[in-house]
């Protein structure tokens, strides 16, 4: 239904949500647990696009602890990304696609046998982003 046809009936509650319980929490609580539990499912959206995880099937229990660890680490790593490029106005998925790019060249003279390393040139966005993660290449 497109809402140019729609009447003010059907218009009304556009844009509201309703948030059914039947727990003896306080309204208060129980929109709180509903907003934590969007985050979550954010984050693992977020890790499952930015981090591209796929589906894993482990049965032995260390490498399932090593996956949870590691999940966990990226959801940090994503979050701290995501905390310093703020002011930047770019998504963790932005962040990483700019990022991708950047690479270091070693390069060593085949008679002197000096070795140099060249980072290859960086765009304006890519030179703020190293700066709000306060990285080095």
């Amino acid at each position: 239904m497109l809402l140019d046809d729609a009447t003010d009936t059907e218009v009304k509650y556009v844009g509201y949500s309703l948030i059914f319980h039947n727990t003896k929490l306080k309204i208060d609580e129980v929109v709180k647990k509903y907003f934590d539990k969007e985050i979550v499912e954010r984050s693992f959206r977020t890790m499952k696009g930015d981090v591209m995880l796929h589906p894993v099937r482990l049965w032995v229990p260390e490498r399932i602890n090593a996956h949870v660890k590691l999940c966990y680490l990226s959801m940090c790593l994503l979050s701290l990304m995501k905390y310093r490029c703020e002011k930047l106005n770019l998504s963790t998925t932005e962040i990483l696609a700019h990022l991708q790019s950047i690479y270091k060249v070693n390069l060593q003279h085949a008679e002197t046998k000096a070795k140099y390393q060249k980072v290859v040139t960086q765009s304006t966005i890519q030179k703020k982003i190293i700066k709000a993660l306060k990285c080095s290449v």
